[in-house]
């Protein structure tokens, strides 16, 4: 029987001789979790190339190496060395730093957040983030994808795969290096190459975030968004300022403002300021306990709207 998949947890300079011995099964995944695989072979060949080198000839896709593993909660598959599990949910993550993985495994868990894959792709040899990209974008259990970036290899093939994917999934890039790496000058020439990965986020239709905290607020926001039930919107605010830019960004995408009903605006009544705009976008004005409020709110509109 031909294993479906093998997870390499040995050290780099014994891989090659593994991956020849599943070449020969005839195994077509392998996850390498080694981290020590950049020195030399032979005279031409670092230990990763070699190993890519006899799986591609295989027809057998690598992952990592320096790959913290994968997850795939919903299968009960965990191919990891993490010491913790992740919850099912519906959120992607794919990264390329097995500390940032660690990381926000340890928070997800604190906070109840599950994934419906968890992929670290460490160096990315082989199987890098288009191709997970493009399997996330017809998974129906992934709504939103979430990525962790030191750098790209193939701009290109990124590109394409995020644009694609971004039609009907939700994207947010966290791209690290926004300055030199590696030192603490900061480079005018680092600067303006990291502006030309954000000019390319933005058009491939992703989100860029700067740092774990905007992640964690992005991905909180993500798991407990409700979907719109059609295209009427109600909108709360505690100044006309923000709701009109929000109507702003309503009417671009082609989108209305509910009506609020005489009922609707009644029972709003018994539990807003009188000064409360009566009317959609609901302007609650400088309140106090305004958290509170708008949670009511909330949950009273879905229902009513």
């Amino acid at each position: 029987m031909i294993p479906d998949i093998a997870i390499l947890c040995t050290r780099g300079d014994r891989n090659v001789d593994i991956i020849n011995d599943l070449a020969i099964a005839g195994v077509k995944v392998a996850i390498i979790m080694a981290s020590d695989m950049s020195v030399p072979y032979d005279e031409q060949l670092t230990i990763e190339q070699k190993c890519l080198q006899i799986a591609q000839q295989a027809g057998m896709k690598i992952v990592g190496p320096n790959s913290l593993g994968v997850l795939l909660p919903w299968q009960n598959f965990n191919a990891s060395f993490s010491p913790v599990d992740c919850l099912p949910g519906k959120l992607a993550f794919i990264s390329q730093s097995s500390a940032v993985c660690t990381t926000i495994l340890d928070w997800a868990n604190d906070k109840g957040i599950g994934f419906s894959a968890f992929v670290s792709i460490g160096s990315g040899s082989d199987i890098d983030f288009d191709d997970i990209l493009d399997y996330l974008s017809r998974d129906s259990k992934t709504e939103a994808i979430l990525l962790y970036v030191d750098s790209i290899r193939d701009a290109r093939r990124f590109l394409s795969a995020a644009r694609a994917a971004s039609r009907n999934r939700r994207i947010l890039v966290l791209k690290a290096g926004r300055h030199q790496t590696g030192t603490l000058n900061v480079s005018a020439t680092a600067s303006s190459f990291d502006i030309v990965y954000d000019s390319a986020i933005q058009r491939a239709g992703m989100l860029r975030v700067n740092n774990t905290h905007e992640l964690f607020a992005a991905v909180e926001t993500l798991t407990h968004s409700v979907p719109l039930r059609g295209e009427r919107l109600a909108i709360i605010t505690n100044g006309m300022g923000p709701a009109l830019m929000a109507l702003d960004t309503l009417a671009d995408k082609g989108g209305s403002l509910a009506q609020l009903s005489t009922d609707t605006i009644e029972a709003l009544d018994a539990v807003l300021p009188k000064t409360w705009s009566k009317t959609n976008p609901i302007d609650l004005g400088a309140m106090p306990r305004l958290i509170g409020i708008v949670r009511q709110l909330r949950l009273f509109l879905i229902a009513k709207i």
